[in-house]
């Protein structure tokens, strides 16, 4: 059995709750059955019920491997918006001790 995964912010869980019905409207809107993309995905019966419900988890690959079985495409779209600080060229190590700790091999105090 595998183990039980729970996301403790619910933002990502609305994303994979939003990702499962787009794959079962799709695959609905399509007329294809349960079975027929469970077949055609590598997966079981109960794996893509599981993605259709959004479950987290479910491995990624599963996920990925049901989208594919759809003919459909996965990607990121960007996070980034107009209230988020881009990613800095240089990060002063001295100003995260922790990340500092994690880079003891990156000489000078610039990563």
């Amino acid at each position: 059995m595998p183990a039980k995964f729970d996301l403790q912010t619910a933002s990502p869980r609305e994303q994979l709750l939003a990702l499962g019905q787009q794959i079962k409207q799709h695959r609905k809107a399509n007329k294809l059955s349960a079975e027929a993309v469970a077949i055609a995905a590598g997966l079981s019966r109960t794996t893509l019920h599981r993605i259709e419900l959004g479950e987290p988890s479910v491995a990624a690959g599963a996920y990925w491997a049901a989208i594919a079985a759809l003919g459909l495409r996965c990607g990121i779209v960007g996070a980034w918006n107009a209230q988020t600080k881009p990613i800095p060229e240089n990060i002063d190590l001295n100003q995260y001790p922790q990340l500092k700790l994690l880079a003891w091999h990156v000489h000078g105090h610039h990563v």
